[in-house]
């Protein structure tokens, strides 16, 4: 028997003790009731059945290791054949949630099964313990449904009754049929089209990399019909694109499914579509409650606190939740000098929570108790604001500068020598402010109060910590050592940059949604002229020293006694040897460099472990067609001491006029219309770039670290290696 419990458009609910918000929106919730009539059993089983009004009562006399079928409907236990009587059709733009409810003594276990059928076969199942409940969603091949229980064990049980509630139509009015999408994966991020909910500081972070669609809860429908994309992301948005979105996305009442309306309408139309749906709560742990029952809509959930993945799995009963913290976008958050001089002061932007988080009162006030040493700005979230809930002690208010709106808040991650990051969150891996990555991305060391991970992920590049000497002694060294200074915000810019991007996070949702795109550095053609076999196996060292994979060497080698056998035994695919001679004007460079830029290595220079690499993550905030290093660490030949001197010091991470050919990456377009001859012999002679520059080609110079001009190649002296090499 099957009894209709109550149906919600326009009708009168049967049951009104049912107390969940998803039950009240659900278009029906059916009930089969566990008896004799519908229930069969094998003969010969080992399993009694009783009946009486209220339950099917079933005393089991199986071995621990044994197991019987009870089949509802069909004379029959054998669940690979589809069923044959009355077909229970599926619903697969829904999912389901099924209770089984009964009671069980002594050791007896009993499940209920639920068999999914194609047309044609079996295709999944799924296992549900008594008293217990689970959240389906089919399989798309999915058309028909079958009902059988799993008694293990010896004991008795008492059947009751099979809960049915189809949780997904019910809540959304059925609209017209949008046009199918046809998906074509894209080949790279550039071409990946989302469509998006985010706040303001999301949404620049993904328009940056990739194509995102913007829409309101009134033209959604239109504009993706339109404009299709390839996948759908919402974030845990306060406000959500412009404002649009306010109070759509989290559950701020009882009657949360009224403001979602419009969100689960439109995943609804992703789903119709096969446009996977994403939703990333960067608000965890703190509002978890909020955004919670939105997450259950979405076929994917990402978190940014590791600690709250058990919960959410709990309550979604599904494994389709990642972890994802926040990250820095390079085209926004990167060294890019924006002032001559920063302020060779500590600087903190952002709110003090007055009314709660007593432990941030405490970090914050002995944080900034460390700090006003040496000189003390803040920016206040809140200035102005006039709201008792968020104003700094009055001890702190000679230290406040107003508020940074918008782009501004550059002035306090460029601006400023030091930052200050205070936490909310202490003891999560994952989980803590956005400003930490977007500050280190700016070349900015960050002192911070305790933070399990910013520990984790940043290790001693960050100081974290609630110990006030600690503190005092972090703030020392960074505003009076150049050297400990440039060695934290250099190792935390290259972390951030290779491992903590937004294109790294995406990369990593479009992996876990399958629709992974291979991931893209630039290629580096590093080449040499090699006059002698000494010179080979000192070139071909500090090659293989790099930190930086995606490259290949191109040797050039001159006259000299076992040339040959070097073009016989280097020609593979990272490492290729010519014979300069066999070089002339006729020779493609495309032939010769398969490469996106081009460098030179010589002998006469020594070359850090990290120098390909960072000029190759330069890349990731800007457009120059040359990068390169204008201040550099040289040795005077012309010195008695032959001592080490900084050439143009303090050009760095700024756009310049000229760089040299032999400390640089350049594109290769800008070289196809130069003979290659001519290429090669320009770029190994140290010679300047400012020609490219009167072209209209753009130079940018990164940091002075990692190389040295004229230094000998049998360099052993480690005292100038570890001031030059971080």
């Amino acid at each position: 028997m099957i009894k209709k419990l109550f149906v919600v458009n326009g009708k009168k609910l049967l049951k009104k003790s049912v107390r969940t918000l998803e039950n009240r929106y659900r278009k029906a919730v059916n009930r089969i009731l566990i008896n004799r009539g519908n229930f069969f059993v094998e003969k010969n089983s080992d399993l009694i059945l009783g009946d009486n009004n209220r339950f099917l009562e079933v005393q089991s006399f199986l071995e621990n290791s044994q197991q019987r079928y009870l089949s509802y409907l069909e004379a029959n236990t054998n669940f690979n054949k589809l069923p044959s009587k009355k077909k229970l059709k599926v619903d697969t733009n829904c999912k389901y949630k099924i209770q089984f409810v009964g009671e069980k003594f002594k050791n007896i276990n009993v499940s209920l099964a639920v068999i999914f059928y194609s047309e044609n076969k079996k295709i999944s199942i799924e296992f549900i313990n008594i008293n217990k409940e689970k959240i389906i969603i089919p399989n798309k091949k999915s058309k028909y449904i079958r009902f059988g229980i799993r008694i293990k064990g010896s004991g008795k049980c008492f059947l009751k009754e099979i809960r049915i509630f189809k949780i997904s139509n019910c809540i959304i009015n059925k609209s017209k049929s949008p046009k199918k999408i046809i998906n074509d994966k894209p080949k790279s991020i550039k071409e990946l089209k989302i469509a998006g909910i985010f706040d303001d500081f999301t949404m620049r972070c993904f328009q940056g990399m990739c194509k995102v669609i913007s829409f309101n809860p009134d033209n959604w429908n239109k504009i993706l019909n339109k404009d299709k994309p390839h996948i759908l992301i919402v974030e845990s948005a306060w406000k959500g694109n412009g404002g649009s979105w306010k109070w759509k996305v989290g559950a701020y009442n009882k009657n949360y499914i009224k403001g979602l309306k419009e969100l689960i309408k439109l995943i609804k139309w992703c789903k119709q579509n096969s446009i996977p749906t994403v939703f990333w709560n960067k608000e965890d742990p703190v509002h978890f409650k909020r955004f919670i029952k939105t997450a259950q809509f979405f076929d994917y959930v990402f978190t940014t606190d590791v600690n709250c993945l058990k919960d959410y799995k709990k309550f979604l009963n599904h494994n389709r939740v990642y972890c994802l913290p926040f990250a820095a976008q390079p085209k926004v958050h990167n060294p890019i000098k924006l002032y001559e001089n920063r302020e060779n002061k500590i600087c903190f932007a952002g709110a003090y929570y007055a009314a709660k988080y007593k432990d941030r009162q405490v970090d914050m006030q002995r944080i900034f108790n460390a700090a006003v040493e040496y000189g003390l700005d803040i920016y206040d979230r809140h200035f102005e604001d006039n709201n008792p809930n968020y104003l700094f002690p009055s001890k702190y208010k000679t230290y406040i500068k107003g508020k940074l709106v918008g782009d501004e808040i550059n002035k306090a991650y460029k601006g400023y020598k030091v930052m200050i990051n205070v936490s909310s969150v202490k003891n999560s891996d994952t989980m803590f402010a956005r400003r930490v990555f977007e500050g280190v991305a700016s070349y900015t060391p960050i002192v911070s109060s305790y933070s399990k991970g910013i520990k984790k992920i940043f290790g001693d590049i960050i100081t974290s910590s609630d110990d006030i000497n600690e503190l005092k002694e972090a703030f020392k060294l960074l505003m009076n050592d150049e050297e400990y200074y440039n060695q934290k915000a250099l190792t935390g810019l290259r972390l951030v940059l290779s491992k903590h991007t937004y294109e790294e996070r995406l990369h990593y949702i479009l992996s876990k949604v399958g629709m992974g795109i291979s991931k893209k550095s630039p290629k580096i053609s590093v080449f040499s002229i090699i006059r002698s076999l000494k010179e080979f196996k000192m070139i071909l060292k500090k090659f293989k020293s790099q930190s930086y994979d995606n490259k290949e060497l191109v040797l050039i080698l001159k006259e000299f006694e076992g040339n040959k056998n070097i073009v016989e035994n280097y020609n593979n695919k990272n490492i290729r040897s010519f014979l300069l001679s066999s070089v002339n004007n006729d020779s493609k460079i495309m032939d010769i460099f398969k490469g996106d830029f081009i460098s030179c290595f010589s002998n006469n220079n020594f070359y850090g472990k990290h120098y390909l690499e960072d000029l190759a993550l330069a890349t990731k905030y800007t457009e120059a067609n040359i990068i390169g290093k204008k201040a550099i660490y040289s040795f005077d030949k012309k010195s008695i001491k032959n001592s080490l001197e900084i050439k143009n010091n303090g050009c760095e991470f700024e756009y310049t006029d000229d760089l040299l050919s032999s400390v640089c990456i350049i594109h290769k377009n800008l070289l196809k219309s130069k003979k290659t001859r001519e290429i090669i012999f320009e770029f190994s002679n140290d010679s300047s770039m400012k020609n490219y520059s009167k072209l209209g080609y753009s130079m940018f110079s990164i940091d002075k670290y990692n190389f040295i001009q004229n230094c000998n190649y049998n360099l052993k002296d480690y005292e100038i290696i570890s001031k030059v090499e971080i």
